[in-house]
């Protein structure tokens, strides 16, 4: 067994506001980015966790990282965008490079990690893996605002994370992307085009991606009742 967590915490989270990135701002007392690492850190099927960060803020993440026994996380500065930064902490790996390797964005801090071993016996050359919600209401294709159609919604999902992949692959559809100049949201997009198939696994509790203040307090409001 060989396998890496990416955790990307790269983002200046404009949308949230405040003076700090929001993967900074405390979650039940303890910063979002720092519960997302643990989730990865703790468990047996991990041997290292990278942490892509933002240079800017490399002093204040190394000290919460040993603040929280933490410090042998490794850290990797981030790019521009979210595709480039995770292009960063695959390329740092290459020396040492793992078989699998799960990419997970610093600001989803409630995924489950019971979930881990089943991403990854899912992941298999030509197969990747992603975590993702279904979609259970009824959705709508517009333009100018105005109702096109209605889709089976069943047909849908919401893509979340982790997503993962045999790393060398995913290595390969990053660097096939930036040839080509295609920008992506997530390695998901990379890897169909490039790559191979993807296997959806189905995400039953709330993984909430922390954007804006409210999603603050429907994140506390979930580790509440969760203890």
């Amino acid at each position: 067994m060989n396998n890496t967590a990416i955790v990307v915490a790269g983002g200046s989270g404009k949308r949230f506001g405040g003076s700090l990135p929001k993967q900074f701002v405390p979650l039940m007392g303890k910063e979002i980015f720092i519960r997302s690492v643990e989730i990865f850190h703790r468990s047996s099927y991990i041997n290292r966790v990278i942490l892509v960060t933002n240079n800017k803020w490399e002093k204040l993440t190394r000290k919460l990282l040993i603040k929280y026994n933490l410090d042998n996380i490794e850290m990797v500065e981030g790019g521009n965008s979210r595709q480039e930064s995770v292009y960063k902490g695959l390329e740092y790996l290459k020396y040492n490079s793992p078989e699998k390797v799960l990419i997970h964005d610093a600001v989803r801090p409630l995924f489950d990690g019971e979930y881990i071993e089943t991403i990854l016996s899912n992941i298999k050359p030509g197969c990747g893996a992603v975590f993702a919600r279904a979609v259970n209401e009824t959705i709508y294709r517009a333009e100018n605002n105005k109702v096109i159609d209605s889709p089976q919604r069943e047909k849908f999902w919401l893509a979340e994370t982790p997503q993962g992949f045999v790393y060398k692959e995913i290595l390969e559809a990053h660097k096939r992307g930036i040839e080509e100049s295609n920008i992506a949201t997530d390695e998901v997009q990379l890897y169909k085009k490039y790559i191979g198939e993807v296997t959806i696994i189905p995400s039953i509790f709330p993984n909430p991606k922390i954007t804006t203040q409210n999603d603050i307090i429907y994140a506390e409001n979930l580790i509440a009742t969760k203890k």
